[in-house]
């Protein structure tokens, strides 16, 4: 089995979370689209799966790799909709149930309901034969994302527009760039996100604003520079609200990690003094933290290694 990577897990439930949270507010309120907690989750939520799932992705040409991934993505999706469709049929047919099925693009209609997982399979076959035809990795990303921005239908908007965060999950893992965010690149991520999130709304979105770089008429082609603005508006939005989620998540579980290890093999006392450094770690009086840490591990010298630790 292989090891699970636990600040990976950990931004994955923000990320179904912030879904949960979203289409609640979505569909059960009266306000839906136009609350803030509904922009600011749809800035970066889908971004950030695309991300934390690119960060798994081999580019590498294997026929069974890539019948393992449309087994994973694609199956589930037919076979939850044949489910689906079965079920709301015979409540429309034997029930009455009011949801009439109107023609024979029903199943299809259920089916864009995993949109995500069929994205992110097409995402995949995309980036294997990009790199295929261009035999390098950047210019592959490069290439194969405007290719994409240029010939972006409606019925293919969610490729365009996560395709690209495919490539982040891929160069995050092959850098390791997450564990060398620091703090001070973090607030900045931070600072850029809030900065950046003032002009969002639903009207910025790919449903309201489609990718659309090139205008084609019976009498002339032109690019349509605003929309090349506002979809790299879009990518850079998601991408700093995307990377600020793995972040803290990494520094979350890397802090709750170090305690962990150090209760397993620091011994009783060592413990304590895990406890009482780290508490006053970030205290600016110097003199103070050492004199309450001397004090503290002579009472610690005198009681039991399995007493419970006073609070601070």
């Amino acid at each position: 089995m292989k090891e699970r990577i636990a600040y990976i897990d950990f931004a994955k439930g923000l990320a179904i979370i912030f879904v949960i949270i979203g289409h609640f507010i979505q569909y059960s309120t009266s306000q839906g689209c136009n609350t803030a907690i509904w922009a600011l989750i749809y800035s970066f939520h889908m971004p950030l799966f695309m991300i934390l799932s690119g960060y798994f992705i081999s580019f590498n040409i294997d026929i069974r790799r890539i019948a393992k991934r449309f087994i994973c993505l694609i199956v589930p999706g037919l076979l939850w909709s044949i489910l689906i469709a079965g079920v709301l049929y015979v409540l429309v047919t034997y029930v009455h149930f009011n949801n009439p099925i109107e023609n024979q693009t029903f199943l299809l209609r259920v089916f864009k309901q995993f949109w995500f997982l069929s994205c992110l399979f097409f995402c995949y076959l995309i980036g294997i034969f990009s790199l295929k035809i261009f035999r390098n990795e950047y210019v592959s990303c490069i290439i194969s994302t405007l290719l994409l921005m240029i010939l972006c239908t409606e019925e293919h908007l969610h490729i365009a527009y996560l395709y690209p965060y495919l490539w982040v999950g891929y160069f995050v893992r092959k850098f390791n760039l997450i564990s060398i965010i620091s703090w001070p690149l973090i607030s900045g991520l931070f600072v850029t996100f809030i900065i950046l999130l003032h002009w969002w709304s639903y009207d910025m979105t790919i449903y309201a604003l489609p990718i659309k770089v090139i205008v084609v008429t019976d009498t002339y082609i032109s690019i349509d520079i605003k929309n090349i603005l506002i979809t790299i508006y879009r990518f850079v939005l998601g991408l700093c609200g995307s990377l600020l989620i793995m972040s803290l998540s990494y520094k979350y579980i890397r802090k709750y990690s170090d305690l962990q290890m150090a209760m397993d093999h620091g011994g009783g006392q060592k413990v304590r003094l895990h406890f009482i450094r780290t508490t006053l770690r970030n205290r600016t009086v110097y003199d103070i933290n050492l004199y309450i840490t001397k004090i503290y591990i002579r009472i610690c010298n005198k009681i039991r290694p399995y007493k419970i630790i006073p609070s601070i």
